[in-house]
């Protein structure tokens, strides 16, 4: 520990992460000279130049913004925007097929479709090539009325009125905090699940469809959190503060109070009460939400059966009884172990319970503009009972489903039991039956009662990277004896407004723009053997030693087929032209002397005319492939400059520059040789070698070197004159 002090502190790492297992050892390695007071002394004076700058040790009246933050600051609707927008930049599309096998035909002589977005004038080709098959009664698609006591009865409609539906697969579709990851606290204003973000994307493309929420009459929800007592606005009526409410993301619950034409938000009713009927007081929820009542069990929990598998909190277990057809009433059981969920056709009791919470089913996606019969738009079938591990299964309803549905989206990916701080994974695989489950999905619910393809998306919630189930290799095509999913989606943990983000691309509100920020490897034995031998280039010598990311791994190997996804990679539906040639040969050639950085000045034009999608946000890099004839260990390629082009319109043109920093340029050349540089991690020669250097700009990391067909992109020689030192140079 005294050497990894002193190794520590002298390389300029001022801060141990937590504790102080090693800072303890500082007195002695000062005293055996590895290290000196002057160098602990320049560390703390950063430290605590830092906390200055932040304003930690002025008064309070001079740093509001850190001592005095009120509860209504958070969570508001900028802030549930930003963090929408954040979840939007970070889905990444990782394919999307060919959408004319689902419609028998390719739709014109412009080129391919693919099969996202789902929009309605594709959900219409569908139905016009699904129209052929025998009329046939839908199972799942009821209407319902309301009988005067807040409870709905369902009847059996007719498949030709069917709406649009999607079939949602998986145990944690429609979870919650899981979409968070760690770190983290539970927001007062709650998670949207994938499950309640596509149930209102469902409920938009049925045309005149629209959500509606519960209005629970004389009833008033302001007697409990009183600092969102005081967050009102104005309206002139009960359905001004109905559409205010639906509006503005901050808004789930409202109290209207007509003698004063307020509208109060609220954010949930967990520390709410419900106030004496008052009256000219009306309360309810935003579309797609119920009022929930804290305290109380609508169930008989010692007989009926559970909704597995366990949910995360009182939100997924509503939003499932949303997405039961079945379901009337619903009760959510905290437990100190574990949870319950309890989905209900019919009120059986009601009682007190001081762990229990329920509620009306939510008020649904209704036929003409919220006012008509309600409709089924989504059809929930966990497969797995227990967990993503899967142990437990179950294709109970999903026939049905499918027959019902004109798209199916299967969620799976990883959790905090699979990979967190202390819980390290030691594969790469997914657990065999979640990866079974993608695989059997694919083989036998890929089409609907009619035979005929429906869209099938594959959907992954994860930090790490992992091996893709076969039908949802990104690189795999699809064929009779190997069916694969369509589309396959990687979005991270894309937090609170996770669902709602992936809805939104889907059903093509936005256009993907995210980038993978990581190698997809093709296996396990591409990872090291050992991760003692921890050298980032290539070793043929140690088991394992293929070198670590898409800097140096195994150059062998042609970089086409060195991941199944290649850092950096994307797809958006929009189509973007970078100017410069495609040919042959470089674009152009910079030229560079001693110390000098380069610039690369082009023009990104959104050349598509796909006028539905208002606005394209488009990830420009840039990458360098050094010299060939550097005598020493290098990076094969690396990421040199990127730009986010925001919400491009059809025809608009962007000029961009992007600095060659001539510290991507240099080699790091190193030596074991204690004798000749005591310490490595400071004695070290960054040198930059004369040479031709190759750049490549365009919407990812180029598929092959150095050749000049990266698709929308193109290439820059950058020849540089001198070999020198970059430490020699002058510091800006």
């Amino acid at each position: 520990m005294t050497c990894a002090a002193a190794t520590g502190i002298n390389a300029g790492c001022d801060q141990e992460g937590g504790g102080s297992i090693v800072i303890d050892y500082m007195a002695d390695a000062i005293a055996e000279g590895l290290t000196t007071e002057d160098k602990v002394t320049a560390s703390a004076r950063r430290l605590f130049r830092a906390r200055i700058d932040l304003g930690f040790f002025d008064p309070p009246s001079l740093t509001p913004s850190l001592t005095n933050v009120p509860f209504s600051a958070i969570c508001t609707d900028a802030n549930l925007r930003a963090s929408l927008s954040a979840a939007r930049d970070g889905i990444v599309l990782l394919k999307n097929a060919d959408f004319s096998p689902i419609t028998g035909a390719a739709t014109d002589g412009s080129g391919v479709e693919s099969v996202l977005p789902i929009t309605a004038d594709k959900i219409s080709r569908m139905r016009q090539a699904r129209s052929k098959r025998s009329s046939q009664k839908v199972a799942g698609l009821h209407a319902h009325h309301n009988d005067g006591n807040s409870r709905q009865k369902r009847t059996t409609i007719d498949s030709s009125s069917a709406p649009f539906a999607f079939t949602v697969v998986g145990p944690t579709a429609s979870a919650t905090t899981w979409l968070k990851g760690n770190y983290d606290q539970p927001p007062a204003w709650g998670v949207i699940s994938i499950l309640e973000g596509l149930y209102h994307a469902a409920c938009k493309l049925n045309d005149g469809a629209g959500m509606v929420g519960q209005i629970v009459g004389n009833a008033d929800l302001r007697g409990g959190d009183a600092s969102d007592t005081n967050f009102s606005v104005s309206a002139t009526s009960l359905n001004d503060c109905v559409e205010q409410c639906n509006r503005d993301l901050n808004c789930n619950y409202f109290t209207f109070d007509q003698p004063t034409q307020l509208c109060y938000y609220l954010r949930d009713t967990k520390a709410l009460t419900f106030v004496a009927p008052t009256e000219g007081v009306t309360s309810g929820s935003r579309a797609g939400l119920t009022v929930m009542q804290y305290g109380y069990s609508l169930a008989n929990i010692t007989s009926d059966a559970l909704s597995l598998p366990t949910p995360q909190d009182e939100r997924e277990c509503s939003i499932r009884c949303l997405a039961d057809p079945e379901c009337l009433v619903f009760t959510f059981v905290s437990g100190i172990l574990e949870n319950s969920c309890y989905l209900r056709p019919s009120l059986s009791s009601s009682e007190e319970n001081a762990y229990a919470v329920s509620g009306d089913s939510p008020k649904k996606c209704a036929a003409n503009s919220g006012t008509g019969s309600i409709l089924d738009v989504t059809h929930f079938v966990p497969y797995c009972l227990d967990s993503l591990f899967c142990t437990q299964t179950s294709a109970e309803g999903l026939a049905e489903a499918v027959a019902a549905s004109d798209a199916i989206v299967v969620v799976g990916g990883l959790d905090m039991w699979m990979e967190a701080e202390t819980v390290d994974r030691h594969t790469l695989d997914l657990p065999a039956p979640q990866s079974q489950m993608f695989d059997l999905i694919a083989a036998n619910y890929s089409t609907n009662s009619g035979g005929n393809p429906i869209p099938s998306l594959a959907v992954f919630v994860h930090g790490g990277t992992f091996l893709f189930p076969a039908s949802a290799n990104p690189k795999n095509s699809s064929s009779s004896s190997s069916p694969t999913f369509r589309a396959v989606i990687t979005a991270g943990y894309p937090s609170m407004m996770g669902g709602l983000a992936l809805a939104d691309i889907i059903t093509g509100k936005v256009s993907p723009s995210g980038k993978v920020a990581a190698s997809w490897y093709t296996s396990n034995e591409d990872l090291p053997y050992d991760l003692s031998h921890e050298s980032f280039y290539p070793n043929a010598s140690v088991v394992g030693g293929n070198g670590y990311t898409y800097r140096f791994f195994k150059p062998e190997v042609p970089a086409a087929q060195r991941f199944v996804v290649d850092f950096g990679f994307g797809l958006t539906y929009a189509t973007f032209a970078y100017n410069g040639s495609v040919g042959a040969g470089p674009a152009m050639t910079v030229s560079i002397g001693q110390c000098q950085d380069a610039e690369v000045t082009f023009t990104v034009t959104r050349s598509d005319s796909v006028d539905s999608l208002e606005n394209a946000t488009e990830i420009a890099q840039m990458y360098i492939m050094p010299a060939p004839t550097i005598p020493y260990p290098h990076p094969l390629i690396r990421l040199t400059d990127f730009l986010q082009l925001r919400d491009m319109k059809v025809g608009e043109a962007r000029d961009v520059a992007f600095k060659v920093d001539i510290l991507f340029l240099t080699t790091v050349i190193d030596s074991n040789d204690l004798a000749v540089k005591p310490n490595i991690y400071t004695n070290i020669t960054r040198r930059v070698f004369a040479g031709n250097y190759t750049l490549s700009v365009g919407p990812s990391l180029p598929t092959t070197q150095p050749t000049f067909d990266n698709a929308g992109g193109f290439y820059v020689n950058l020849v540089v004159t001198d070999t020198y030192d970059y430490d020699d140079c002058p510091v800006v």
